[in-house]
């Protein structure tokens, strides 16, 4: 999977926010565990208007009037993928049997990307924010971040 890790963690994410257009937020449980039952808590372009996001020591969200806090720590940085119309990554097709994926962001063989979507998993939740159109990288040291 072409996932380019962020360097900033949530100061990327408030960013694209700030300077992108997203179009939904989907918040759910990333494994069987203790946590609140997330099913439904999606979050389409004409809601996104309400959401709130608080951030301090932790990620406070209000999704739909229902408060959830994330602990992130140093180790949770945000990952971005492209994707296509339908939702789908983007591949590399090289003639062999399974797909290739675009390791650098900016390769000129890459189809039209229509989606980036950052996602992170913490604290047993999956986040995922999709904007519509390409969101531009560049390489940060080890890692990727937002061209400005």
């Amino acid at each position: 999977m072409a996932q380019y890790i962020l360097s900033k963690g949530i100061s990327e994410l408030q960013h694209a926010l700030s300077s992108y257009d997203p179009v939904r937020l989907i918040l759910s449980s990333f494994s069987l565990g203790h946590r609140k039952n997330m099913e439904g808590k999606l979050l389409q372009k004409d809601e996104l208007k309400s959401l709130e996001l608080v951030v301090n020591k932790n990620w406070i969200f209000t999704v739909k009037g229902e408060e959830f806090t994330i602990n992130p720590d140093k180790y949770h940085n945000f990952k971005l993928e492209y994707q296509d119309e339908h939702f789908r990554r983007l591949y590399r097709y090289m003639g062999g049997s399974h797909p290739d994926y675009f390791s650098d962001p900016n390769d000129s063989a890459m189809p039209q990307v229509n989606y980036s979507t950052f996602r992170c998993v913490v604290d047993d939740y999956l986040l995922e924010v999709f904007f519509k159109g390409k969101i531009p990288l560049e390489k940060d040291d080890e890692f990727w971040k937002i061209v400005k």
